[in-house]
């Protein structure tokens, strides 16, 4: 299967519907891509992606490299702020607090009647950034955490396919 970008679409949602699409949780995915050495979640993804990584994901996926990179906190750059920063804070996008894997902070920002509507469900790249307060759809409040536990959002971490069956099919 080869999902597509959606319209806003981050990368980080949309390397998850590729994983899902195949039946494959993303651990798995990460491996048969870029083998056991590269570890893409022990990071903000969404903040560090390398043209590399992006390129990887861009052919296997039959996506245009163009449209893959407008996935990418860094194509807002001369837009939004001067220079993505990576490792440390950047104007206007929300940090997430990786420490391994786990998201502390409440980076990613959500309207959940999106979410439900969504044919396939996917998370935006403006839900990142610090200036989107409200779905511009709806016309509510954008959510920054789990209603119920409070914790941050985490959609990566999902459990999705089946290891001892799944496989990647390109």
């Amino acid at each position: 299967m080869h999902p597509q970008p959606k319209d806003d679409e981050i990368f980080s949602s949309w390397l998850c519907r590729i994983a899902q699409a195949n039946g494959l949780k993303l651990h798995t995915l990460e491996v048969q891509v870029w083998g056991r050495k590269k570890q893409i979640w022990t990071r903000d993804i969404d903040r560090s992606i390398d043209d590399a990584t992006l390129a990887r994901v861009a052919e296997l996926s039959g996506t245009p490299l163009d449209r893959a990179r407008e996935t990418c906190l860094q194509s807002l750059e001369g837009k939004l702020f001067e220079r993505l920063v990576v490792k440390s804070n950047s104007d206007w996008v929300l940090p997430s607090g990786v420490y391994h894997r786990k998201r502390r902070r409440h980076a990613m920002q959500f309207c959940p009647l999106c979410l439900a509507q969504d044919a396939s469900p996917y998370y935006r790249r403006s839900w990142r950034l610090a200036l989107s307060t409200f779905c511009t759809v709806h016309d509510i409040m954008l959510h920054e955490c789990c209603p119920s536990c409070e914790e941050p959002v985490a959609f990566h971490r999902q459990e999705l396919g089946d290891r001892w069956t799944s496989r990647i099919i390109w």
